[in-house]
C-alpha cells in the first residue's frame, strides 16, 4: 500500500496515496497495521482508493471498512467525489457519520485535513 505519513505538529496522520484500492475488510485491517506501525489513530483515505462497490450499500463493503476503523477508534477520513455526496444512500450515510467524531467524509480535502487534526472534541465542518 501507498502512504505517506504526514506530521502536522504534535497529530501525524496517514495519507494514502493512489496505487491500491480498499476492496475488502482485510484492506482495513492492512490500514490498521500501518496506522500502529506508525504510532497515529488518523488517516486520510483519497478517493481513488475506494472502489465502486464502496458507494453501494448493499454490497456490505462500506459498513466492514467503517466498522474496522469504529472497533479500533481510528479517526478515519474520506475523500470522495462530490457527486456521491448529493444524494442515495451514501450520502445519508455520510451525513450521519459527520455528525460524529470517528469518521468524516467529505468531497473537499482540506476541510478532512483540518478534521483530522483537531481533537475530537466534535468541532467538524
Amino acid at each position: 500500500m501507498n502512504y505517506h505519513l504526514v506530521c502536522h505538529h504534535s497529530t501525524p496522520y496517514i495519507h494514502c496515496q493512489p496505487g491500491w484500492q480498499l476492496t475488502n475488510e482485510q484492506s482495513a485491517v492492512d490500514l490498521l497495521a500501518i496506522c500502529a506501525e506508525n504510532a497515529t489513530s488518523r488517516i486520510l483515505i483519497a478517493a481513488s482508493n475506494l472502489p465502486e462497490s464502496f458507494y453501494d450499500l448493499r454490497t456490505g463493503l462500506a459498513g466492514a471498512i467503517l466498522g474496522r476503523f469504529s472497533i479500533y477508534r481510528v479517526r478515519a477520513a474520506f475523500h470522495v467525489p462530490s457527486e456521491r455526496l448529493t444524494s442515495g444512500r451514501f450520502s445519508e450515510m455520510a451525513w450521519e457519520l459527520n455528525r460524529a467524531d470517528e469518521i468524516h467524509i467529505s468531497d473537499k480535502v482540506e476541510i478532512l485535513q483540518k478534521w483530522l487534526v483537531q481533537d475530537g472534541s466534535g468541532d467538524s465542518d
